[in-house]
């Protein structure tokens, strides 16, 4: 349920995150120093004590502002709320303002997901979508703060996130553009003027990261055989994975494997 998860210093400004668009919700809280979120359109001011919930598909990156550190708390998901759901196909961007109170919270917060990761229990599951619900909780707090997008960027927004998760559910049988447009209701042109609108990417670059990851995800989470990870990830066989895998990472499917190791 917890697809990474990350809380200690960061160096935005020598070691800046350039924006890219995520495809799962994104968490991220400065609960120390300051931060400059990165936008496709230029950087924000810097900000300290906030925490925002990005939806999938939104473009951003980090920067610093060069006086020192900051310590963050980092957490990707693909399950969150529905009330979540809902706000991030209407486009709406999450952002509070962090107390002390609730510095203390997300620190506290931190330590219980770390402890479930050095000791899987039967509650881990229980315990990370408790973990999804407090960040959520706290998001909501503050709705009155919350900056609401236009409508088209709103409809953008959720056409993509739609395209994303049908993509992810028919992943093994190696769907096309068309196929996915096909299935969102919109034709295949639409379609990537939505992701463009949305995302900042065409259909294929997303769709193509997705498989890639998802590939990284099997060859090192798991012992399956190469042509099984392939049929998996929708290629007609072994050689055509090895080929796109090859290209999208510049290495191949082994030797991601054998690093691993």
């Amino acid at each position: 349920m917890i697809d990474y998860f990350a809380y200690g210093q960061r160096d935005y400004k020598s070691k800046p995150v350039q924006p890219y668009a995520r495809d799962r919700w994104e968490f991220q809280a400065v609960l120390q120093g300051t931060a400059r979120l990165w936008k496709p359109d230029g950087l924000d001011l810097p900000r300290d004590n906030t925490l925002w919930v990005f939806p999938p598909g939104h473009r951003h990156g980090w920067s610093g502002d060069g006086r020192r550190d900051c310590r963050v708390f980092v957490l990707h998901t693909r399950w969150v709320p529905a009330e979540l759901v809902q706000l991030g196909a209407e486009g709406v961007l999450l952002e509070a303002a962090l107390t002390n109170r609730d510095r203390d919270r997300l620190r506290a917060l931190a330590t219980r997901i770390r402890a479930y990761e050095d000791r899987p229990t039967l509650r881990q599951q229980l315990a990370a979508r408790h973990a999804i619900l407090e960040l959520s909780l706290l998001a909501l707090d503050q709705y009155s703060q919350l900056r609401l997008r236009d409508q088209a960027k709103g409809i953008a927004f959720r056409k993509a996130h739609q395209a994303v998760a049908w993509y992810e559910e028919n992943l093994a049988d190696g769907p096309r553009v068309a196929d996915v447009a096909q299935a969102v209701g919109v034709s295949s042109t639409h379609l990537r003027r939505l992701f463009l609108q949305a995302r900042q990417e065409a259909p294929h670059a997303a769709f193509d990261r997705i498989r890639l990851q998802r590939a990284d995800e099997l060859l090192t989470g798991t012992d399956l055989k190469l042509l099984a990870i392939a049929q998996m990830l929708g290629f007609s066989g072994v050689e055509s994975f090895h080929r796109a895998y090859r290209k999208g990472r510049g290495c191949t499917p082994g030797q991601t494997r054998r690093a691993a190791i």
